[in-house]
């Protein structure tokens, strides 16, 4: 979502935000809401009933198609401009930009692309990044373990691209907070070829779904499953203590040719966001009340998370 707002993750990007921000959010989340409530019915029927349900949904992904590809295409005639010399002083290498420059792919694609991109992020990642806010302030010691990380890695400094390699509680602090709330918290395939499942025969073509919410919360898979520890995520085995058992139980952004493609980018914009924050706030929960989830095609919190952030006195 970045690139929306006006620039990359690492800062460096120069797109024009969206004006209609807000309302494009919004639209996204009643794209999710909806197709939530369409789960027990089929959407051609839906369609050919013409359901309120129906109704919302398609207005919403109208809506926010249009939005998205109007961002867009606003950007190319911006960058494009600048290229023949009427340039308003902005600069930088965003993805639109990147993408103009490679000239390997037509800007009807380019557009396809970057609104799959935004629909598919704006509501995702924000809410994973949510949940791993939530999870550091109910854990004040590893809030403090990835500050220490953070500023042993970056001197003090800001967090820049060339630290993220090395921030390794950092990003198992985003993995644990995935296992616990799986912002897609169900997986579905169909089959490629009969199989057997616990003892039930599988016929190909079928779908299956399996629930990446219960898996990443099991005993048997994890040890302390129900409890926050991003360290069961370091490849050093002594500093881990073996808290994993099976990886392939928590996959948050699926498996194989049909994994979200949007991965990369969703884990480079939560790094940036939850290390810049601990950096310069100390976070704690408002209430110590446990904040129960909503499992729908994404996970929400059940009431709102109210954060009490103190600036740190370093930064």
């Amino acid at each position: 979502m970045n690139e929306m707002t006006g620039g990359t993750g690492s800062g460096s990007g120069s797109e024009k935000p969206m004006a209609n921000i807000h309302e494009f959010v919004h639209c996204v989340q009643q794209i999710f809401v909806e197709s939530a409530n369409m789960q027990l019915i089929p959407p051609k029927l839906a369609f050919r009933l013409n359901l309120p349900v129906w109704s919302r949904f398609e207005g919403a992904a109208r809506k926010a198609l249009d939005l998205a590809r109007t961002y867009v295409n606003e950007n190319v005639e911006h960058i494009r401009n600048e290229v023949n010399g009427e340039s308003d002083g902005m600069s930088g290498q965003g993805i639109i930009r990147q993408l103009l420059n490679d000239g390997s792919i037509s800007v009807e694609e380019m557009v396809r692309i970057i609104v799959d991109l935004f629909i598919a992020a704006a509501d995702t990642t924000s809410h994973a990044t949510q949940w791993a806010l939530y999870l550091l302030s109910r854990n004040p010691q590893c809030q403090r373990r990835m500050l220490d990380e953070v500023n042993s890695v970056t001197g003090g400094h800001i967090v820049e691209e060339c630290h993220l390699p090395h921030l390794s509680y950092t990003k198992g602090v985003i993995k644990e907070a995935l296992r616990l709330y799986p912002v897609a918290p169900f997986l579905t395939r169909y089959l490629s070829h009969d199989m057997e499942l616990s003892g039930y025969g599988i016929p190909s073509g079928k779908l299956i779904v399996m629930s990446l919410y219960t898996t990443g919360r099991k005993c048997e898979y994890f040890n302390d499953a129900n409890q926050f520890m991003p360290e069961r995520w370091l490849r050093d085995k002594e500093l881990a203590n073996h808290q994993t058992i099976n990886t392939h139980a928590c996959l948050p952004f699926g498996l194989g040719v049909r994994s979200c493609i949007g991965r990369r980018v969703a884990e480079i914009q939560m790094q940036f966001l939850l290390s810049r924050i601990v950096q310069k706030f100390q976070l704690s929960a408002v209430s110590n009340k446990e904040i129960g989830i909503n499992l729908r095609m994404i996970a929400t919190p059940e009431q709102p998370i109210h954060l009490a952030l103190k600036k740190r006195a370093t930064l």
